[in-house]
């Protein structure tokens, strides 16, 4: 019987690569996306590229926690990116951190003790179940 890590392993893998049972995986959608068009705003919206670097800003926020930082050192209300130009490059770039934070978190979760996941994030009110399961559904939010 798979543990709820297993679970949570299965669920950003699927999240991520597919098959995502909401349509298009977050990877899969961002690789479909032309970046000739990462800074195309509608009135005051973010662009597409900074909607990439606020998804990668959290999945590293996470990282950073599960190594055992002080999850109050970053805030976590942080603000989005503000970028006024990117280029075909950034936005490689971006993804390519993005595939990075995709196998730590992944490396993390391998270890990652069955019965933390009930425990509060040091210096939160919430788990680390819900922080894990939060930016799933955080990544697939900003689809």
């Amino acid at each position: 019987m798979p543990t709820e890590v297993r679970r949570m392993i299965r669920l950003y893998k699927e999240s991520y690569e597919g098959p995502a049972w909401s349509g298009s995986a977050l990877k899969e959608y961002l690789e479909e996306f032309d970046p000739e068009y990462a800074d195309l705003r509608i009135d005051d919206s973010y662009s597409p590229y900074e909607l990439l670097l606020h998804i990668v800003q959290w999945r590293e926020y996470l990282i950073e926690v599960l190594g055992g930082e002080d999850a109050n050192e970053r805030d976590e209300n942080m603000p989005f990116p503000s970028v006024e130009e990117s280029t075909e490059a950034d936005w490689n770039q971006a993804m390519d951190k993005l595939d990075a934070s995709q196998r730590n978190i992944l490396a993390a979760l391998e270890d990652f003790p069955e019965e933390k996941l009930r425990e509060a994030v040091p210096g939160k009110n919430f788990t680390w179940y819900v922080l894990l399961q939060g930016i799933v559904t955080h990544d697939l939010y900003h689809l």
